[in-house]
């Protein structure tokens, strides 16, 4: 199962809106990763946060975070992470 397919309970972004679904969330643009299209990709421009009710509901949660193509090599960054009943479970700085 994939998050966009659950209901998104809260959301901030710092510019446009959540992408779903492949979306950016602006400007009609798609995500892409090293020119590769992600169908069910969740995207927001930071700064962000977006908050799922999932209900105890999946025993794992797997994922991978990037920058899109269109953010220039070295000049962003961002930090990314996962919490779950209020404790982080991952994180991934820079």
């Amino acid at each position: 199962m994939y998050l966009d397919s659950l209901t998104l309970l809260q959301t901030k972004v710092g510019y446009g809106d959540v992408g779903m679904h492949g979306s950016l969330g602006y400007e009609g643009r798609s995500v892409s990763v090293r020119q590769r299209p992600y169908e069910h990709a969740l995207s927001t421009h930071p700064p962000a946060r977006m908050r799922f009710h999932v209900n105890r509901r999946f025993a794992s949660f797997n994922c991978q975070v990037a920058l899109n193509d269109d953010v220039p090599a070295g000049l962003s960054h961002a930090d990314f992470a996962i919490v779950c009943d209020g404790r982080e479970v991952a994180v991934e700085p820079l």
